[in-house]
This record gives C-alpha cells, sequence and structure tokens, in this order.
C-alpha cells in the first residue's frame, strides 16, 4: 500500500518519555498510539529524548514498501531508528552503526534523478546532536541492514560552537548526494548548510541583517522543508514565538513571519479591506513542518504541554490544539515533536 500524499505524520514525546503517533487527513485525526509500545520498546527503561521523522517513498525503487521512518534519541543509549509499514501498519526497528548517545535528532530523505546517464536512487539521511554537542550525519539506503558509520558535519567547515538541534527535510533534487541542512547553537544562532556524509559546505547564518532579516530573540529550535516553490524554515524563538522564512528558487530569502500574526480579509455594507490578526495560543518551545498535498503543515508544543497544529494555506491560518480539537483525547503533556 502507497503512502497517501495528503497525510500528516506526527510523531510526538510526553513528558514521561514516551512516544506518540497520529496521522492527519484532510478529513481528520487518527487515534494517538503508543508508538514504543507498538514497536516492542517500552520499557521501564525506555525514555525518549527527542525525535524526527521522514516518509518514504517508493519513487525511483518500484515495489518498495512505502512507510514512515521514525530516529529517537533515548536517554542514556543510543538512538533507534524505526519503521512503520504502510503494507501492515506494523512497527519494525532498522540498524544503525555507530552512532554516539544523542540529545537531538534529524532525518530527511533524497530521491534524485539524473539528466544524464546516473542512476537514480533515494535514501534515508540522519543527523544527531551528541551529549557534547558535536553535529554528526549518516546516510540510511532503503533495504540495507544498517546505515552508514556517523561523521563529523565541522571536520571540514568552521566550528560553529555546540549544537542544540538539527534538522532535514525531504528533499528532491538531480545528479546530487545532498540534503540540506538547518542546525541552532547553544547560543540561539541558526545555521544553514547543504552536504552528506562528512561533506558538507560552509555554515549560513540565517538570523541577520543579510539573510532572512533579524528575529526579537535567539533561536531555540528549528525545522525545514523543501516543496517545488522553495525552501520553507521554521524558528523558536526564546520569547516562545514561533516564525517562517522561505528562501525561493533564486537563493533569495522572504523575510521571517510571525505565524501567530495573519492578515485577514473582511467586507459587509460599505466597509472592506483587510486586517491584521493575531491568535496567541501559548509560549512555544518545539516546531517541526512538512509538506502534503494540503500544503505546508506546521505543528509545535508550548510550554504547557499542548500540541498545535497550522495549515499554512487555509484562509485562516491559526494553530488548533491537536488534542482538543483533532484527536480529541488527551495522553499527556508534550515536550517535543515531529512531522513528516
Amino acid at each position: 500500500m502507497a503512502e497517501d500524499p495528503a497525510v500528516l505524520h506526527v510523531v510526538g514525546r510526553t513528558a514521561d518519555g514516551r512516544l506518540w503517533h497520529t496521522a492527519r487527513s484532510p478529513t481528520g485525526w487518527t487515534p494517538f498510539t503508543d508508538l514504543l509500545l507498538r514497536a516492542g520498546l517500552f520499557t521501564q527503561s525506555v525514555h525518549a529524548v527527542d525525535v524526527a521523522c521522514a516518509r518514504r517513498l517508493a519513487t525511483v525503487t518500484p515495489g518498495l514498501v512505502e512507510g514512515l521512518y521514525v530516529f529517537v534519541a533515548l536517554a542514556g543509549e543510543p538512538p533507534r531508528l524505526l519503521f512503520l509499514s504502510s503494507d501492515t501498519g506494523t512497527w519494525s526497528e532498522e540498524g544503525l552503526s555507530g552512532f554516539p548517545i544523542a540529545r537531538g535528532v534529524g532525518a530527511g530523505t533524497l530521491t534524485a534523478f539524473s539528466e544524464g546517464t546516473n542512476a537514480p536512487h533515494a535514501e534515508l539521511h540522519l543527523a544527531v546532536v551528541t551529549d557534547n554537542g558535536h553535529l554528526l550525519a549518516a546516510e540510511h539506503q532503503y533495504g540495507a541492514t544498517s546505515s552508514t558509520t556517523p561523521q563529523d558535519v565541522e571536520a571540514n567547515i568552521l566550528d560553529r560552537g555546540d549544537f542544540e538541534a538539527v534538522a532535514l527535510p525531504l528533499s528532491v533534487g538531480l545528479d546530487t548526494f545532498s540534503v540540506p541542512m538547518v542546525a541552532v547553537t547553544a547560543q540561539g544562532r541558526l545555521f544553514h548548510t547543504v552536504g552528506s556524509g562528512a561533506n558538507w559546505q560552509p555554515f549560513d547564518e540565517l538570523v541577520g541583517s543579510t539573510v532572512a532579516g533579524r528575529l526579537p530573540a535567539d533561536v531555540i529550535d528549528a525545522d525545514i522543508a523543501s516543496e517545488a516553490l522553495g525552501t520553507h524554515i521554521v524558528t523558536v524563538t526564546g520569547d516562545g514565538h514561533v516564525w517562517i522564512a522561505t528562501q525561493f528558487s533564486n537563493g533569495t530569502f522572504a523575510q521571517w513571519r510571525d505565524l501567530e500574526t495573519f492578515t485577514a480579509n473582511f467586507s459587509g455594507g460599505s466597509w472592506s479591506g483587510t486586517t491584521t490578526v493575531t491568535a496567541d495560543v501559548g509560549s512555544f518551545s518545539k516546531v517541526s513542518c512538512a509538506t502534503t498535498t494540503e500544503g505546508l503543515h506546521v505543528v509545535g508544543v508550548t510550554t504547557n504541554g499542548r500540541l498545535w497544529h497550522q495549515l499554512r494555506s487555509n484562509t485562516m491560518p491559526i494553530f488548533r490544539n491537536v488534542q482538543q480539537v483533532g484527536v480529541g483525547q488527551t495522553v499527556g503533556s508534550f515536550t517535543a515533536v515531529a512531522c513528516g
């Protein structure tokens, strides 16, 4: 069974170290399921720290089982890579090689076609932030028994300090083995690079006057999503706001926009026009984003443990409470989230 391109997978971590999976379609949300329990990993000693996810598609490999990869950072032990099969609805674990204990994880897939004689290929790209703030990256070929050994992202480029968070998107390219990456440092700086394994381009800093403009506070989390018209980068700043900037195909960036503020059209009688509306739902601490056939989705966690979802293509793009308005089920206080 193929993955439904209209469905958004969401995986959230709750304060008790458990992981919960739900999926949103244009018609509604599925109930939360205990991911670690379903994958056979739920024990008293297994506690999730961070999570990332990426969809696997059979774009260049006919017959490949499609599904969802979930990359999990665990307390006191190396991360695990899980896979949800679209065919059977069951979870399995895939092999990893040489990953250290991590405090942050990122996952994204690359599908590359060729304009010449090169064979098309597709694989999973993984990144971790180690407990001492180093940034490592590896690849995992579809169907392989294990990943490659992770490599130091900063080995051949300038060291930018201790990292706290990392993210990779679902990417499509021509004759390439490289993927975009965004990473957040402990000093609140946001960097972007492109590469794979140990080969990465120099970091570009994304918050400042020369790229997407300044933000009112330090960055504490970020994610990245790619689509045909551009690459979207979402961030959370230390003042609890969540922002978006888009890089267009010509390389230029739009300025940062607050995702709790939108422009609404109104009309009635002799009055018509636009107004700026602010829908403040709380102080954000984590954010993730991904695209489906409906457009760009943004999910986030606020400091009071609530999980929020926004569809950017809505006429009123506001955050809605996933547990109350979406799933209709409360499973705990959320502290991290990923979507794909």
